[in-house]
């Protein structure tokens, strides 16, 4: 050992408590700063290039090394990690709750809910003459629990060196692409396997054929739900790309033709959760019209969320898993309540 490097600050008590104990070292004032750091700065660069720099695996040399990033200029430089300045993926927003969607919370068992399907025959008759008979018929709406989730394993190397802590924001991942998950199944669902139905899918709910243009088809939709007495409070759902043609739009005089018209001051909404690969050749989009209200979601389970310490493949590694589940389900209050077009191209 040639010298011990120390700094000015607060170092007398400790060099008095040296002197008391008889202790003599080469120590030697080092003032940090840039001017006295950049000669072991720019040693160090010149045996890490020229590969003279071995550490033998050292756990610790290896983690600091890993904290360091050479420059196109071939200059070492700290990583500032900044995670208030988390950048998170661009990912589709929800939009059934948005529409106006009915949640049913707090459930247990498989639901079911009687729907009216007839009415009892009622007509004007002569004096002394029967009435018509006819009863009223019911069939249900059911519910019954799905399951959507995720698991994502980190290791303990991230969980020791990450801020913000990586629990929390895998949780806040977790919890939003599986709400956006269910926001997609309700929507184009396939019914098939564990996938509740959505109601792209529902052949139950009634269809209507594009019409010449955007602009008549949206009528044809609103006259469809005005013949079947669907409540007022009704607003369309359509693609981001529907929204693009519909913006291009011009009149004869060739001046913009606002959303406004085209969707007849009904509420529009748009969103990147509706499909753009309908129809047999895949290239119809969804535009859907109604009572958002007669849509309903069942939720049996909002967000469960474990962290597992103890899963054996994880375990070994030293690592974590996190789980993250939801069960929900989709049902339809009153098919008749909306229409689907079809047909309709970008």
């Amino acid at each position: 050992m040639q010298g011990i490097a120390y700094d000015n600050w607060q170092m007398a008590p400790l060099e008095k408590r040296l002197n008391d104990e008889g202790v003599t070292l080469p120590m030697q004032g080092f003032i940090q700063g840039f001017k006295s750091f950049a000669p072991a700065v720019d040693a160090f660069e010149t045996s890490l290039l020229n590969r003279r720099l071995r550490h033998n695996g050292n756990p610790l040399l290896r983690w600091q090394a890993g904290n360091t990033m050479t420059s196109t200029n071939g200059t070492i430089v700290d990583s500032d990690y900044r995670p208030d300045q988390f950048i998170s993926a661009l990912t589709n927003s929800t939009i059934m709750g948005q529409m106006g969607a009915t949640t049913l919370t707090g459930l247990t068992g498989d639901v079911i809910l009687p729907r009216e399907t007839g009415s009892p025959n009622v007509g004007w008759v002569n004096e002394n003459e029967a009435l018509g008979t006819g009863d009223a018929t019911f069939d249900s709406v059911g519910l019954s629990p799905k399951h959507v989730g995720g698991i994502s394993e980190y290791s303990r190397q991230m969980v020791m060196q990450s801020s913000p802590d990586i629990e929390n924001l895998l949780r806040g991942m977790l919890a939003r692409d599986i709400g956006t998950e269910i926001d997609r199944a309700a929507i184009s669902g396939t019914g098939a396997d564990a996938e509740p139905l959505g109601i792209l899918n529902d052949t139950d709910v009634p269809t209507v054929a594009f019409d010449t243009d955007l602009f008549t088809t949206t009528a044809d939709m609103i006259g469809a739900a005005d013949a079947a007495n669907v409540g007022s409070r009704r607003a369309f759902l359509a693609t981001n790309a529907l929204k693009i043609s519909a913006m291009k739009l011009r009149d004869a005089n060739e001046l913009p033709i606002p959303l406004s018209a085209t969707f007849h001051g009904e509420t529009v909404n748009f969103t990147n959760q509706a499909p753009s690969n309908l129809g047999v050749d895949e290239d119809e989009e969804a535009l859907i019209y109604g009572d958002w209200r007669d849509f309903l979601i069942g939720v049996w389970s909002q967000l469960d969320v474990l962290v597992n310490p103890y899963a054996e493949s994880a375990y070994s590694k030293g690592n974590l898993l996190i789980r993250a589940m939801a069960t929900v389900d989709f049902g339809i209050r009153r098919p008749g309540s909306f229409a689907i077009a079809t047909g309709v191209n970008a």
